[in-house]
C-alpha cells in the first residue's frame, strides 16, 4: 500500500488506501466505477500540501487506473474541476495554477517517448496553441494521445500565423491540430487557420480542440477547420480516409 510518510500527506493516504480496499471487493458499499475513484483522489492529491508525481502514479496503479486512462480521461477531468472550482469563485487562481502544474508534471511522468505505428504510415502532426491562450495542458494531452498512436508530433505553443506558415513549409506534417480554450480566441484560431490552408505545403487534415468545444456555436465555420472534435481518434480516422482517397486519385 502507499506509504504515509511518502510525499503525500497522511489524510490523502488513508483516502488512497480505502479507495483500493474498495476497488478490491473488501468494502462494504457497492463501489463506484474505478475511474470516478480515481478522478476524486486525484483531485484531492492535485490540492495536498505536497505533490510527487511518482508518489501520484503509484497510488493509482494500485487502484487498478492504467496510464492511458490517467492521461485520457482523470487528468482531463481534475482539470475541469479546478477550472470550474475557479469560475465559481470556490478556489483561487493560486490554487488553481498549482494544481494544473502538478497535473502537467504527472503528465510529463506517463509521456510516451514513441510508440509503434500501428498501420505502418509514418504520420506526423503539427499541434498548436492559439496566441494569447494561456491552457496548455489539453494539449500536452493530445500530444501524448498522438504520440501513443505512434504519430510524430511538433508542438508550438502561441502560435502565430506565420510560425505556422515557417512550420509547414519545413516539415511534411499529414494533420495540423489547433488547441483553443476560449471563445475569445476564436478569431486568433480562425487567422491561424487561415495560414494553414495558404502554406506551401498545407495538410490533408486541420482540426480543431480544447476546451472551447464547450462553446455554443458552428466552431468550423466560424474557423474554416476541417472537423471539430476533442477525440484523437476520430482526428486520425479522418486524417487515414484523406489520405487513402488522395492516394487512390493520384494517377
Amino acid at each position: 500500500m502507499i506509504d504515509a510518510d511518502r510525499d503525500l500527506s497522511p489524510e490523502i493516504t488513508t483516502l488512497a488506501d480505502g479507495i483500493v480496499r474498495l476497488l478490491n471487493g473488501h468494502g462494504s458499499r457497492r463501489c463506484e466505477t474505478r475511474l470516478t475513484r480515481a478522478v476524486a483522489w486525484l483531485r484531492i492529491a492535485a490540492g495536498a500540501t505536497r505533490f510527487d508525481p511518482d508518489v501520484v502514479h503509484e497510488a493509482l496503479t494500485e487502484m487498478r487506473v492504467p496510464d492511458d486512462d490517467i492521461v485520457d480521461f482523470c487528468i482531463p477531468q481534475v482539470a475541469r474541476q479546478f477550472g470550474d472550482a475557479w469560475c465559481e469563485d470556490r478556489c483561487g487562481f493560486a490554487e488553481v495554477t498549482i494544481a494544473t502544474a502538478r497535473l502537467q508534471a504527472l503528465l510529463i511522468r506517463l509521456q510516451p517517448h514513441g510508440a509503434e505505428d500501428p498501420d505502418g504510415t509514418g504520420r506526423t502532426a503539427l499541434l498548436m496553441t492559439v496566441p494569447g491562450d494561456h491552457h496548455t495542458l489539453g494539449a500536452r494531452v493530445a500530444a501524448a494521445q498522438l504520440v501513443r498512436r505512434g504519430v510524430a508530433v511538433r508542438t508550438l505553443h502561441a502560435a502565430h500565423p506565420d510560425e505556422a506558415e515557417r512550420a509547414l513549409a519545413d516539415g511534411d506534417y499529414d494533420m495540423a491540430l489547433i488547441s483553443c480554450a476560449s471563445a475569445h480566441r476564436l478569431p486568433a484560431a480562425r487567422t491561424l487557420c487561415e495560414a494553414i490552408h495558404r502554406s506551401a505545403r498545407p495538410p490533408r487534415l486541420v482540426a480543431l480542440g480544447g476546451l472551447v468545444l464547450d462553446f455554443d456555436g458552428d466552431l468550423q465555420h466560424m474557423t474554416g477547420v476541417d472537423i471539430v472534435t476533442n477525440d484523437i481518434r476520430t482526428a486520425l480516422a479522418l486524417c487515414r480516409a484523406r489520405g487513402a482517397g488522395q492516394a487512390q486519385a493520384a494517377p
